[in-house]
């Protein structure tokens, strides 16, 4: 994933599953953002981390993964927890 490399990554789904977990984590995202008086007091490594921990069901292993599993797999990140 040459994106990833250079903090990119671009896809598309038809998954109605997986947009509706992308929409949570965005309504999560813009409560946290208003929650702060000021851009600049946003902890983006905060965010990171609190959405890398979250749990979703993975429809093709048929098993609960966390999201940093998924991009691991990926080799598009080396994070974990």
């Amino acid at each position: 994933m040459p994106l990833a490399k250079e903090g990119y990554v671009v896809a598309k789904t038809n998954s109605r599953s997986l947009l509706g977990h992308m929409n949570e984590m965005s309504l999560n995202i813009g409560l946290y953002c208003k929650s702060h008086g000021r851009y600049d007091l946003i902890n983006m490594d905060e965010i990171e981390d609190n959405f890398f921990g979250w749990v979703s069901f993975d429809h093709t292993l048929r098993k609960y993964r966390r999201v940093n599993e998924y991009w691991q797999q990926k080799k598009a990140t080396s994070k974990t927890g």
